[in-house]
C-alpha cells in the first residue's frame, strides 16, 4: 500500500565478533617403513552455514538455526569414524594417515588454505586427499563421487570397494569444486 509523502529512517549497529578457530589434526603412522613418509589426508570442514539463508537447503528459513548436519557434520562424523576404525587397525595402512577437520570452509577455505601455507607435514609427501564434504547426500542407493580422475587408482579402488555395498556410483573426473580439496 502507498504511504504518500512518508519518510523512513533506519539505522543499525554492526557488531563484529572475532574468534580464533583452529584446524584439528591427528595422525597415524603407516605400517610400511618404506611408505611411512607418504601421507593420505582424510578431511572435512567443521564449520557450517549457521543461520538459514540463500546458501542453505532452507532458504526461506532465514534467521533460524541451520544445524549443518548435511554441510558438514556428516563429513566431520565420517572423518572421526574412519580415524576410530584406523586406530584399531593401524597395521592395515601402509601409508600414514592425517585426519583433519578444517575451520572456515564456508568463509572461503580458510582452514585448508592455512594448512597449505603452514603445513604440519611436507606437502610433497601428500599422496592424496579424501575430502568428506556433505557425505550425507545419499539417495536411492545412489552416490556421487568427485575427483576420481585425479588419480588413475581412484576409480578401480572405488569399484572394488563397492562390490560389497552395491551402490550406484556417479563419478566426476574433475577435482575442482568449492571445498577444502581445492587448497
Amino acid at each position: 500500500f502507498e504511504l504518500p509523502d512518508a519518510r523512513v529512517h533506519i539505522s543499525s549497529d554492526i557488531v563484529r565478533t572475532r574468534r580464533t578457530v583452529r584446524n584439528v589434526v591427528a595422525g597415524i603412522t603407516g605400517s610400511d617403513p618404506n611408505l611411512q613418509n607418504e601421507w593420505v589426508i582424510i578431511g572435512a570442514h567443521y564449520d557450517h552455514l549457521g543461520l538459514g539463508d540463500r546458501s542453505s537447503l532452507a532458504p526461506s528459513q532465514v534467521g533460524q538455526i541451520h544445524h549443518g548436519a548435511d554441510d558438514n557434520a556428516s563429513g566431520t562424523s565420517g572423518v572421526l569414524e574412519i580415524a576410530r576404525l584406523a586406530a584399531k587397525n593401524k597395521e592395515g595402512f601402509k601409508r600414514s594417515l592425517l585426519f583433519m577437520t578444517f575451520a572456515g570452509e564456508e568463509l572461503g577455505l580458510l582452514g585448508s588454505n592455512y594448512f597449505v601455507n603452514y603445513p604440519t607435514i611436507p606437502l610433497k609427501n601428500v599422496m592424496g586427499m579424501i575430502n568428506m564434504d556433505m557425505i550425507g547426500r545419499i539417495s536411492n542407493d545412489r552416490l556421487f563421487v568427485g575427483g576420481v580422475g585425479t588419480s588413475p587408482r581412484f576409480k578401480p579402488w572405488l569399484e572394488d570397494s563397492n562390490k560389497l555395498v552395491r551402490l550406484q556410483l556417479d563419478y566426476s573426473d574433475s577435482g575442482y569444486g568449492g571445498s577444502d580439496h581445492m587448497s
